[in-house]
């Protein structure tokens, strides 16, 4: 768990904030504190971690990002972040639109444009020397069944143009089985991630329509934060 460590000392940190990191035991069923305190920007995303290699990571929108490694020398330790090509004079954040694990591999999204349908899907290698471009991905080619994607009333460089999000990229033991899964309004797709097959996973019910995320992804009823990988487990959680 990381919470603030002195809420009204934030209040004098500017754009920083003081936080620690601690460990629950399911043995022996308590917290410890795993790390006294660090100072971080506040545009660090602490709430959407992800774990892998051993270690959680957290993605920070202007900043170096970071990671800590659990069961280490309890440090936390700057994370390099893909080199996306940025537009020039850009002043806002990074587009982020995906950041996960699965099957050992991190993953992460970023689109800026101009077209926004198409991005490249990076790996981060285990070393943490880098990323490197695992997949280029365009979706221009399911605009044709799917034109209820396209927001017509905006301009084709903007962000949520094309609406989509990214539920999740799934590797295969045969990768070029690997595909991603896409909710585009309605529905959820399977884009397969080398032929560029794709086929219609499910629609969503009505009642769906009550939860958007207006502003974010451009009027979907979920984001990439809202899907979670099914686990079996004996575990209680």
């Amino acid at each position: 768990m990381l919470k603030n460590a002195d809420p009204f000392e934030n209040h004098y940190l500017g754009n920083y904030s003081r936080y620690q990191i601690e460990i629950y035991s399911s043995e022996m069923r308590s917290w410890r504190l795993f790390v006294k305190s660090f100072i971080a920007q506040y545009t660090v995303n602490f709430r959407m971690g992800v774990f892998w290699n051993g270690a959680i990571h957290w993605v920070n929108y202007f900043g170096p990002s970071l990671h800590f490694k659990v069961d280490d020398d309890e440090k936390l330790r700057k994370m390099p972040m893909p080199a996306t090509p940025i537009p020039d004079r850009w002043e806002y954040g990074r587009r982020l639109r995906y950041f996960n694990e699965y099957r050992e591999h991190l993953h992460l999204v970023e689109i800026y444009g101009p077209c926004t349908a198409k991005f490249d899907v990076y790996e981060m290698e285990t070393d943490y020397s880098g990323w490197f471009v695992k997949y280029r991905v365009d979706l221009n080619i399911i605009t044709i069944p799917f034109p209820e994607m396209i927001t017509t009333y905006l301009d084709p460089t903007y962000l949520h143009y094309y609406k989509f999000a990214i539920f999740g990229i799934i590797r295969e033991a045969g990768d070029e089985e690997s595909y991603t899964v896409l909710h585009l309004p309605g529905k959820a797709i399977r884009y397969n991630l080398n032929n560029k097959t794709f086929n219609k996973i499910c629609d969503f019910s009505p009642g769906c329509e009550d939860i958007q995320d207006i502003g974010y992804q451009g009027y979907l009823n979920f984001s990439w934060f809202n899907s979670f990988h099914y686990i079996e487990t004996l575990a209680s959680i």
